[in-house]
């Protein structure tokens, strides 16, 4: 005989398992070559970058060379357009 006062096993005991997130696809920034003009690139970099994002040089200037790696801090009006 059982108590009515005793835990009742349930019916599955299997636990469903949680969905898992999609996988993030990495972000492909477009090239320079995709724009017909600097200027047309220069205005999808300033409006794509995020402060903080990690950046590298495509190209020589002044103190800083190709290849170069840093942080995003921001746009600006100069050349380069960003900091």
């Amino acid at each position: 005989m059982r108590s009515i006062f005793q835990h009742r096993a349930p019916a599955s005991t299997t636990v469903p398992a949680a969905p898992t997130p999609p996988a993030k696809e990495p972000v492909a920034f477009k090239t320079r070559s995709a724009f017909p003009s600097r200027s047309s690139y220069v205005e999808y970099v300033q409006a794509t970058l995020v402060s903080g994002m990690r950046v590298r040089m495509l190209e020589d200037y002044e103190q800083v060379s190709a290849g170069d790696e840093g942080d995003f801090r921001r746009s600006n009006d100069g050349m380069p357009p960003v900091q």
